[in-house]
């Protein structure tokens, strides 16, 4: 009697994933110097956030959505995204206005700006600590 042996089935050989170039989030720097800088906004004044988000390899600013949160809940106001060349300045902005800043209270605050990243750029985040007076 003879048994057959059957042929292994091929294995599928992994496919590559390209890794996603690495970005880096952070306000702009001439804009947002008071927030870099770390001085207080007077609470029931009108902010502007400005993103700018950059890929270090490339050596450029890029386009992108930003979420921005204020103490981990999703920031109020409205909020800009960039496209085509005005990306080289920004990627976009965060407006709180009087209204959005009254309903924060005295004190030290924690703003993180998150990008979710896309199939050529990774992810990448920004946490800053601000002062309401």
């Amino acid at each position: 009697m003879t048994q057959e042996t059957p042929s292994p089935t091929p294995t599928p050989s992994p496919t590559s994933t390209p890794a996603r170039l690495s970005t880096v989030l952070r306000p702009e720097s001439n804009a947002d110097a008071w927030l870099l800088e770390g001085a207080p906004f007077q609470r029931g004044s009108d902010v502007h956030i400005f993103a700018e988000l950059n890929s270090p390899s490339e050596g450029k600013n890029i386009c992108g959505a930003i979420n921005y949160y204020i103490d981990s809940r999703a920031a109020g106001g409205i909020r800009q995204v960039n496209s085509g060349a005005s990306c080289q300045a920004i990627a976009g902005w965060l407006y709180l206005s009087a209204n959005d800043t009254m309903l924060l209270t005295t004190g030290v605050h924690t703003l993180t700006m998150k990008y979710s990243g896309n199939s050529t750029y990774a992810p990448s985040q920004f946490v800053i600590q601000f002062t309401v007076k």
